[in-house]
């Protein structure tokens, strides 16, 4: 669907923002110091392209573009609030972003501007950057996000890829729900050459544990997939406020054809960052 423009969005947000009897053109009019037949024609457009009915309430294609539009807006704005522009001037370019913008570049901006706000907020609050409570739902809007992650071996002078590196599916997801925000894992079936059998074995991760301020904590393992809750991970920030960064040490243990191996440690290394090559899933999808 063709983007509303500037002036189109900031009518309808004006218009549908007001109570349904207190609704009028002369006030919506005097509201954005344009002139009466201004807003009308602008409303009327709005109802020839299906986002108003013909009483001019919101259509369910209206109400779909509100929803994906508003989180976008609100965490543009918030971000530009930050760097202390004005409110005015951070809702009036944000407005002129989202409606000139291309899709893939608004989400780049969009991640890139999540990220910062996040590093930001925690610096602003002098909290540490580092907690294995911080909850990331009160700063990304709800969705599904494709992360980097990689496990290395615990211990190591230098990184090197753990046995677990190899069992999961690339990128993961990070799923951001209102108290309950999940890593989410693909597990794989890894097929390697076995020297000692002189054949080839297969194993799958069978269940992955971790501590959390001293207390041991079990992965979820449902069919498929691994679930790690977000808040258990230990999120820093980098430097330059353009990546964030997790990391868990966990304990895993496989199968290896019957054999059921023992507990092996591993770090796992989460990266959020405004890469355009690590695409957001869906914030609020419209479609």
């Amino acid at each position: 669907m063709e983007k509303l423009t500037k002036a189109q969005m900031q009518y309808l947000l004006s218009w549908i923002g007001e109570k349904k009897e207190k609704r009028s053109f002369y006030h919506l009019a005097i509201k954005n110091n344009v002139s009466k037949s201004t807003v009308q024609r602008t409303l009327n457009v709005l109802v020839n392209r299906g986002f108003l009915n013909q009483q001019y309430d919101l259509t369910p294609e209206g109400e779909g573009y509100v929803n994906w539009y508003l989180p976008r807006h609100r965490s543009l704005v918030g971000w530009l609030l930050l760097h202390d522009i004005d409110q005015k001037l951070a809702e009036s370019t944000a407005h002129t972003w989202l409606a000139v913008t291309e899709d893939p570049v608004v989400d780049m901006l969009l991640k890139n501007c999540l990220i910062c706000s996040i590093c930001k907020v925690l610096s602003a609050e002098k909290t540490s950057e580092e907690g294995p409570d911080m909850d990331l739902s009160q700063y990304l809007p709800e969705g599904i996000y494709h992360v980097d992650v990689e496990f290395v071996k615990d211990g190591a002078n230098t990184p090197e890829p753990s046995m677990a590196d190899g069992a999961f599916e690339k990128p993961a997801r990070l799923i951001i729900a209102k108290g309950n925000s999940v890593i989410e894992l693909k597990r794989l079936r890894v097929v390697q050459f076995s020297y000692r059998k002189n054949n080839l074995i297969s194993g799958m991760l069978k269940t992955m544990e971790y501590v959390v301020e001293g207390k041991k904590k079990k992965a979820e393992v449902e069919g498929d997939y691994v679930r790690i809750k977000a808040s258990h991970i230990q999120w820093s920030c980098s430097r330059n406020e353009l990546e964030l960064k997790g990391e868990l040490r966990i304990y895993a243990t496989c199968t290896a054809g019957i054999i059921h191996m023992p507990k092996s440690p591993a770090i796992m290394k989460i990266s959020f960052s405004h890469d355009p090559k690590v695409q957001i899933g869906s914030i609020m999808p419209f479609s």
